[in-house]
């Protein structure tokens, strides 16, 4: 924590020694870094796409304004080295929807952390897979493929980009709270490329198993 503090310490080279403590069972925050790097988004696109009140909870819960995570020399990032609590608020078993909800996002978009992240325990899945799957879906163009720069990314009725939370809901609702067989077809596809050497028990292994 001091040599975090103080990088020019002549003894910061110690850190490397005790940087695993630093976050030690905070996955939760790493992997919503993670889905703003692997869907091209930045967090308060993330916000736009949480569509279940339990994911949302759990969304605000961590980040609830002027808490230990807005101060930058806090101890909650060593909550768990320092066993200030019996549970990291932060680690993925405490917002469990989330982590699920990321992971196969990002699973679906190709990450290979995502395909083997674990299964903190089996909660809301076949809802969880909708939502991934709206995101995923929206994003296949940039992640997956290269940049279509001449296409119009607004729709015209509405004035709302294709590329929001806003717009993808929109279109779910208006189809009856389904996804469409172009969605379904691209789930399908994506968790057959990732058939191939799935862990036990992780996001992978899940997707592979139960296609629409």
């Amino acid at each position: 924590m001091f040599w975090n503090k103080h990088p020019e310490s002549s003894f910061a080279l110690s850190r490397f020694g005790t940087i695993i403590t630093r976050s030690k069972d905070s996955s939760i925050i790493s992997s919503i870094i993670h889905m703003t790097e692997v869907a091209n988004m930045n967090l308060d696109d993330l916000m736009d796409w949480i569509f279940d009140k339990t994911m949302g909870d759990e969304f605000r819960k961590i980040f609830k304004p002027d808490e230990e995570l807005d101060y930058r020399f806090s101890y909650v990032h060593y909550i768990s080295a320092l066993r200030l609590a019996l549970k990291s608020p932060y680690s993925a078993t405490e917002s469990p929807m989330l982590h699920i909800w990321i992971h196969m996002t990002c699973a679906l978009l190709g990450s290979t952390r995502s395909i083997c992240a674990r299964i903190p325990e089996e909660v809301g899945l076949p809802k969880i897979r909708i939502f991934a799957t709206l995101v995923a879906f929206s994003r296949r163009e940039t992640v997956l493929k290269p940049k279509n720069k001449g296409k119009n990314t607004a729709d015209s009725a509405s004035g709302i980009e294709e590329t929001s939370g806003e717009y993808w809901y929109m279109k779910f609702i208006s189809n009856g709270s389904k996804l469409t067989t172009e969605q379904t077809d691209f789930y399908n596809e994506r968790a057959e490329a990732m058939k191939t050497g799935v862990r036990e028990r992780t996001i992978g292994e899940w997707i592979t198993k139960n296609k629409f």
